[in-house]
Formats: structure tokens, sequence, C-alpha cells
């Protein structure tokens, strides 16, 4: 039986049903932005944007108010096109040392007339507010030429930056020429991955089919160290994309084989715990999860969403599933 689903029940959302799982998107960065702007007495105006975040939105076009989003933003990733100012803000203003994410998580969403607002906890540093952010779906969920589904939204809001405690230590003067409103925009386009039914191009030879074949024929053990050989020996000769290994565990959890998709998790770990960024291992260590509840082994998911949050604090989605 193939289970309809893209992320397990959420623990913050249990009314969802799996009919309903299409509905939770991931933002995809090469199509979003997140820019603010600043009044810089004298100077005009100070651009500048954040180039490293991730976030889930859950979406039902027929019931816009139960809309829910996290958003997780490396602060040290904003950009101004000017390196020493980019070491101010970072250093001075956001001690990204310190404080390195930004955070949004919602609570609810408000209409008013035909405009609707999300509104819910903004943390920069440690200060938190309670903010209202009006937004417009600019693109109603639709499928892309790879059976991907997507939408796109976007919105303006203004924040007030001593709300946070952002301002340049050490240096009042500097400090008193940056106007305390902040302004910001976004376009954020997200997507629901079906693995199942995603049409690649064939280009290539990725290591997860290669993995997959040796575990059916010779058994997971040899399956493990064929993964090893692999990127060990001639990774100039695959597709190791651990993106693609992903994918593969979810093709595995959607066509029902759940306990063969958390062992493919814990072998991609395995495989490419030394060699990934923690951003990427923790969200295989979130799939694993996701997959452990839906077999009803609640406690062991939410332990290893834990655990994913321990390595990559600002993976949202553990932050969505775990509140």
């Amino acid at each position: 039986m193939r289970v309809v689903f893209t992320c397990l029940l959420l623990i913050g959302i249990a009314s969802i049903s799996y009919s309903q799982m299409d509905r939770l998107y991931l933002i995809d960065n090469s199509h979003s932005i997140i820019d603010f702007k600043a009044s810089h007495k004298g100077f005009g105006a100070v651009r500048g944007t954040f180039e490293q975040y991730n976030g889930t939105i859950y979406f039902d076009e027929s019931n816009i108010e139960k809309t829910r989003a996290t958003i997780v933003i490396e602060a040290s990733s904003l950009s101004t096109r000017n390196e020493g100012r980019d070491g101010i803000l970072t250093g001075k203003f956001f001690e990204t040392n310190k404080f390195p994410s930004i955070s949004f998580q919602s609570k609810k969403v408000v209409k008013k007339g035909e405009d609707y607002a999300i509104e819910g906890e903004l943390k920069i540093r440690d200060k938190v507010q309670i903010i209202q952010i009006p937004f417009e779906v600019s693109t109603m969920p639709t499928t892309d030429q790879f059976n991907h589904k997507r939408i796109a939204f976007t919105g303006q809001f203004k924040v007030n930056r001593k709300d946070f405690e952002l301002f340049y230590r050490g240096n009042e003067f500097w400090d008193s020429i940056v106007s305390d409103e902040i302004k910001l925009d976004f376009e954020i386009g997200a997507y629901v991955y079906d693995a199942i039914e995603t049409i690649f191009p064939i280009r290539d030879k990725h290591i997860s089919t290669r993995i997959m074949a040796i575990w059916e024929k010779d058994g997971l053990e040899a399956a493990k160290t064929s993964g090893k050989d692999i990127l060990k020996s001639e990774p100039q000769n695959w597709n190791t994309s651990i993106a693609r290994m992903w994918r593969m565990a979810l093709k595995l959890a959607q066509s029902g084989e759940l306990e063969k998709a958390i062992t493919f998790c814990d072998l991609t770990i395995e495989l490419y715990q030394d060699i990934e960024e923690a951003e990427s291992i923790s969200d295989m260590q979130v799939y694993k999860g996701i997959f452990q509840m839906e077999m009803g082994k609640k406690k062991e998911g939410k332990e290893s969403i834990k655990k994913a949050l321990e390595m990559y604090p600002m993976n949202s989605m553990a932050i969505e599933l775990l509140r």
C-alpha cells in the first residue's frame, strides 16, 4: 500500500491526516529572497539580503487561515555587498558568535478584509517579539516540470531594531545614524516532494541506485561496502549527492517500506557523516524520526528528531516537529 505523505504527522498539528501531508511545503532557497533595508542618515538607504535559511510551511488553499510556518535564518549569511559593513553588522549588531540564528514561528493567521497576515514569534538575538506579517499567495499550488508541487508567497513588514537590542556596540555615534525602523520584504518559493512521481532527467548514475541494487542482490553489508568504496575511490565517476539519498529514503517510505527507509537513513548517515555538512546529515536524521513515528514508534522518532536538532540547531523541520 502506498503511504501518501511528504513529512509525517507533525507533533504540533496532530489533527493532520495522511491525505493532508501534500500540504507541507519546504522552502526552496534557490527560488526565494529575504531582503532588508535601513535608512542611513546622510548616506541614503542600505539594502541587504539573507542568503542562508530553511523553513517549512503548511498551506491549505481551501483554508488559508490554517497556514503555519517556521523559518530559521543564518544571521551570519547577511550581505550588503560591503564586506566591512557586513562584518560590523554580524559582529557588533547581531553578535552572531553568540546568537547565530534568526527565527520565526507562526501562531495563527489573521484575516483583514480580503487580506491575510501571519502572526507569530520573531526571535532575533535572545529577544522575542510577537509580530504580524501581511502576505499574499502569489502562486497558488501548481505542479512543475519535475512533478514537484510548488507555491509562492510575497510580503513586506517592518520591525524596530531596538526591540531586539540591535545596536552598534561600542560606537554610539555610528549607531545613532542608523534608522530604528528596518523594512523587510520577501518572496518565498516552496515545494512538496513526491519521490515516487518525481520525474528526473536521465543524466547520470547515482550512488543511491547502486546501493539499492546491491542491497537487493547481496545484502545490506555488501551495499554498505560498495557505498564506501565509491565515496573513497571513485566519487568522480558517480553522482554522490546526498539530496538524492534522502529522496531514495523518501521513495521507500512513500512506497510503504518504512523499515527499509529507516535503515537506508542510518546507512546514509554512516556513509556521509565525515564528508557532508551537518545540515544535510541533520535532514536525514529528521526523516529517520519521521519514518519511525509513522511506524508508531513515537518515542524513538522524537528522540531521532531531537538528535537532528543537536546536529544542526537551525533545522526548521526539526523545530517545527518538536514544538
